[in-house]
């Protein structure tokens, strides 16, 4: 009986050590598993890289072209007989090494901002050279009246932008708010990555507070809309405003507001724009993994 036992005890104790070192003879198996899965958290990193950087771009394109209604109407404020004090406020987003002139005679008005041919630094620490030129029919405020935007070696930070830039002034909306429609046609080249985008967009500009006074410095506006983005990656995005994206002048950014990116095959993106305190950062958010990103 005891033999029996000890032998029983023993071939279990066999049979273990035989599967055991089954399982360590084939390494190859457990190396294969660990392969696949560093590649996979890479390729997870990757995507979101791509997922992150496409939103910073987004967000910059954004805030560009919103700076541009800020600096051109800035800039027509400055020849208003009352505004001529507005380019000494130390809000002013331009600086002295921007040139403004306007041609009200000839129709259509031309109002132009050259930053000249070198970096030019502005008051809200960005980099500007080249020019912004804008051709106006109508007082340049008045319901109906039409703008046009073009760009001559134009330059953000060394981002190179490029194409074109209506707004049409709507009057007074339903809420009695004035607001303005802007469509943009446009290509920016980023220096730092090379990257090209391909940036279309549609958005009505609400004015809460500021319209007719004579300093944009207390405006205070809504952004809504939506645009579409296309990179030399094959990637084409679509992004809505979601809750409306609020400036409050001076601040040359957007205080808060929310977007969302679209993108097929890819996790929704929600970008985040702050709760009110003005500075250069917004958020983005991929599958509930939070990410700053700088504007």
């Amino acid at each position: 009986m005891k033999t029996r036992i000890l032998t029983l005890t023993s071939f279990i104790f066999l049979a273990v050590l035989i599967i055991t070192a089954c399982k360590k003879d084939n390494p190859a198996q457990q190396n294969i598993s660990g392969i696949n899965d560093n590649a996979l958290n890479q390729q997870n990193q990757t995507v979101t890289n791509e997922l992150v950087t496409t939103s910073q771009n987004e967000a910059i394109a954004q805030m560009t072209f919103e700076n541009i209604d800020q600096i051109a109407d800035e800039a027509y404020t400055s020849f208003t007989s009352a505004g001529k004090s507005a380019t000494a406020n130390t809000n002013s987003l331009l600086s002295p090494c921007a040139t403004k002139t306007i041609d009200t005679i000839t129709i259509p008005h031309t109002l132009t901002i050259d930053f000249g041919t070198t970096n030019c630094l502005c008051n809200d620490g960005k980099y500007r050279r080249g020019q912004i030129v804008i051709a106006f029919y109508k007082h340049y405020k008045d319901s109906g009246a039409v703008h046009s935007t073009t760009f001559n070696n134009y330059y953000v930070n060394d981002n190179h932008i490029m194409g074109s830039r209506s707004r049409i002034n709507n009057g007074h909306n339903a809420a009695g708010h004035w607001n303005i429609t802007t469509t943009v046609n446009s290509m920016i080249i980023f220096a730092l990555s090379g990257d090209t985008l391909s940036w279309n967009a549609t958005h009505n500009r609400e004015w809460l507070q500021g319209y007719w006074s004579p300093t944009i410095w207390d405006d205070i506006t809504l952004l809504s809309g939506s645009s579409t983005g296309h990179r030399p990656n094959g990637t084409n995005y679509s992004k809505t405003i979601v809750t409306p994206l609020k400036r409050h002048m001076p601040c040359p950014y957007f205080v808060s507001g929310s977007v969302q990116l679209t993108q097929t095959n890819r996790p929704v993106r929600v970008i985040n724009y702050g709760n009110g305190n003005c500075d250069p950062w917004a958020t983005v958010t991929i599958n509930g993994v939070t990410h700053i990103i700088h504007l």
